[in-house]
C-alpha cells in the first residue's frame, strides 16, 4: 500500500479568514498588477507625471478592478472559498476523479505511481486577531475570529465527507451530493488535521487544558500506534459544540495531528521581554516534545501580516533558534523553505537546522512548488546537501495557491511531471517523509493489514 501525504493544506473559507488579513497579502494586489492596470487605462502611462495621473482616479480604479476580473485565478479563489464549507473535501475528490484522469478506481495516479490514500493535514489558523490596530477607523474593535468555530467546522466537514458522495444524476446530466454507506477505508482520503494555536490568546492555564483534551497520551505511541488512533479517530466527530459540558463523554484525542503556528498573525515564538507570554511558550514546547506532537509553522515574508514584528517572529534564526537551543527534541516543520522575496537566508537557515542529525526538524516546498523551475531548485538543493532528500515534505498551501495554480490537481501534476527529482526522491518527499514527521516513522501498512486480518479471524 502506497500514501500520498499533504502535509500543508487549508481548509478555509470566506468566514473563518480575517479578510482584512487577507486584503492586506503582499501578493494579492501586487505592484505588478496595479502596473498592469494603469498601462492599460493610459496609454502613455511610461511618459505621464504622477500628478497628471491623480486626475484619473475613477479611469485608475475602473481599470484596477477590470484586472482583478480578469485575473482567473482570484475569481477562482474566492469561488472555492464561497462555497459551502462542508463540501471542501467533496470537491477535491471530485475535481480529482472527473478531469485530469488523476484518479482511476478510487487510486491516485501521478506519472507512473499509484497511491491508495491521499492523506491530507489541514491546518487551521487562529485568527484571533486581539492585537490588531484599528484605530483608525469607527468600528475599531478587532474582528472576532474563535478558533473554536472553525474548529467544529473543519471537524464537521471531515464527517461530511465521510458520509457522503458525489453521484452523476442521468437525469438532469448534473453531479449531485448523496447519503454514502461506503466505509471510510474505502475512501480515496484520509484526513489528519492540525490544532492551531497563537499562545497570547489564551491563558497559560487553558493552554495546557487544550493540550490535555487534544494530545494526552501520544507519548506512548510507536509509530503504528499513532496512525492507526488518527485513522480510527478520523470523521468520528459531528456535534455544534467542542465544550465538555456538553460532551462530558466525549473522547477528543487523535482528532489532531498535530499543532499549527502562526508567527505573522502575532505569535511570538521566544518572548523573552513577555514573562508571562514565554511561561505560556515553553508549557508548549515542553509539552510537545514530550508527547512528540509536530509543529508546523509558516516560513516566508509573505502571507496573512498582521503585526509590525511578522518579520522577526517568522525568521527562523532569529527567535526560533533560542527554541531550539532550549528544546531540542522539538520536531517543527518550517514551511515554504523559508522562502524570500529578495533572500536566501531563512532558507540556509533551515538547511543549516534540518540537515543537523541532532535535530528533527523538516521543511515543506507548499505554495512554492507550482512548475518545474522550482523542482530543479529543490533538486539543486539535494544534490548540495544529500541529506535534505529526507527532510523535504510535499505541500499545496490549498487552497491559498489558488492565487497562482489553477486548481489542486495542477499543483499534484507539477510533481508528477517533472524530471528533476527521481521517482525514488518523490516517494520520499510525498510519502516517507510524511510519516516520519507525523507518526515518528515510516509505516509498513502491510503489516498493519494482516494484525487486522488476524484480530478478524480471532473474533
Amino acid at each position: 500500500m502506497k500514501k500520498f501525504y499533504d502535509i500543508h493544506f487549508h481548509s478555509l473559507n470566506l468566514s473563518h479568514a480575517n479578510l482584512l488579513a487577507f486584503l492586506n497579502r503582499d501578493d494579492l494586489i501586487t505592484t505588478q498588477r496595479v502596473k498592469n492596470a494603469l498601462k492599460k487605462a493610459f496609454k502613455w502611462y511610461n511618459i505621464i507625471p504622477a500628478c497628471t495621473l491623480r486626475l484619473f482616479s475613477k479611469k485608475v480604479k475602473n481599470a484596477i478592478l477590470e484586472q482583478v476580473n480578469e485575473h482567473s485565478n482570484i475569481i477562482n479563489l474566492l469561488s472555492f472559498m464561497g462555497s459551502s464549507y462542508k463540501d471542501n473535501f467533496l470537491l477535491i475528490e471530485h475535481f480529482l476523479k472527473t478531469k485530469d484522469s488523476l484518479v482511476e478506481n478510487n487510486k491516485l495516479k501521478l506519472n507512473n505511481t499509484s497511491y491508495d490514500k491521499l492523506v491530507i493535514c489541514p491546518l487551521i489558523m487562529d485568527f484571533g486577531m486581539k492585537n490588531q490596530n484599528m484605530d483608525n477607523i469607527f468600528y475599531n474593535i478587532p474582528t472576532r475570529k474563535p478558533v473554536h468555530d472553525q474548529i467544529v467546522d473543519l471537524l464537521n466537514s471531515i464527517n461530511y465527507y465521510y458520509t457522503h458522495e458525489y453521484r452523476y444524476d442521468e437525469s438532469d446530466n448534473k453531479y449531485r451530493i448523496h447519503k454514502s454507506n461506503t466505509n471510510k477505508k474505502e475512501r480515496l482520503l484520509e484526513i489528519y488535521p492540525f490544532m492551531g494555536m497563537n499562545t497570547q490568546n489564551y491563558s497559560i492555564r487553558a493552554i495546557e487544558k487544550i493540550l490535555d483534551r487534544y494530545f494526552e497520551g501520544f507519548e506512548n505511541d510507536t509509530p503504528e500506534e499513532r496512525y492507526k488512533k488518527l485513522q480510527n479517530k478520523m470523521g468520528d466527530f459531528a456535534n455544534s459544540s467542542l465544550e465538555r459540558e456538553l460532551n462530558p463523554d466525549y473522547d477528543f484525542r487523535y482528532l489532531f495531528a498535530g499543532i499549527k503556528v502562526y508567527p505573522p498573525l502575532g505569535f511570538s515564538p521566544w518572548p523573552k521581554d513577555k514573562i508571562d507570554e514565554l511561561e505560556k511558550v515553553k508549557l508548549l514546547y515542553k509539552i510537545c516534545s514530550e508527547r512528540r506532537i509536530p509543529i508546523i509553522t509558516h516560513c516566508s515574508d509573505g502571507g496573512f501580516k498582521t503585526v509590525k514584528r511578522a518579520q522577526d517572529f517568522s525568521n527562523p534564526g532569529n527567535e526560533w533558534k533560542e527554541v531550539l537551543e532550549n528544546y531540542p527534541d522539538l520536531i517543527v516543520n518550517y514551511a515554504h523553505l523559508g522562502n524570500q522575496d529578495k533572500s536566501n537566508e531563512w532558507e540556509n537557515q533551515i538547511i543549516d537546522y534540518a540537515t543537523d542529525n541532532s535535530k528533527k526538524i523538516y521543511t515543506d516546498i507548499s505554495c512554492m512548488a507550482k512548475d518545474d523551475d522550482y523542482y530543479k531548485k529543490v533538486s539543486n538543493i539535494i544534490e548540495k546537501h544529500p541529506d535534505m532528500e529526507d527532510k523535504i515534505l510535499f505541500g499545496t498551501d490549498f487552497v491559498i495557491n489558488l492565487i497562482w495554480s489553477e486548481s489542486y490537481n495542477e499543483y499534484l501534476k507539477a510533481l508528477s511531471q517533472t524530471n528533476h527529482l527521481s521517482d525514488n526522491q518523490k516517494q520520499k518527499l510525498c510519502s516517507h517523509n510524511a510519516e516520519k514527521f507525523l507518526y515518528g516513522g515510516v509505516i509498513d501498512y502491510g503489516n498493519i493489514e494482516k494484525k487486522e486480518e488476524v484480530v478478524t479471524e480471532t473474533v
